[in-house]
C-alpha cells in the first residue's frame, strides 16, 4: 500500500472549499481495530439549486499511528 498528501489547493479544488456546502452532519462511525467507516450527510447549493442532499461515505485507516483517509472510496 502507497500513501499521498494532498496540498490544500487541490483540496479546495477538489471540494470547491465548502463554499456552498450548507451543513454536514456526521451520522455513523463504525470502528474496527485499525479501520473506520464513515457515513456522513451533506446538504449544500449548486448554483440556483438550493437544499441538495447527498451521503458520503469514507474508509479510514490508522497507520504507524497516523489517520488516512483511503482515496477513492
Amino acid at each position: 500500500a502507497s500513501r499521498t498528501t494532498t496540498s490544500i489547493e487541490r483540496f479546495r479544488k477538489q471540494t470547491s472549499g465548502g463554499q456552498y456546502w450548507r451543513s454536514m452532519t456526521l451520522t455513523k462511525v463504525d470502528c474496527r481495530e485499525d479501520t473506520c467507516q464513515v457515513t456522513m450527510s451533506l446538504e449544500y447549493d449548486l448554483r440556483e439549486i438550493k437544499g441538495l442532499k447527498a451521503t458520503i461515505e469514507e474508509t479510514w485507516i490508522k497507520d504507524a499511528g497516523s489517520w488516512w483517509l483511503v482515496a477513492g472510496r
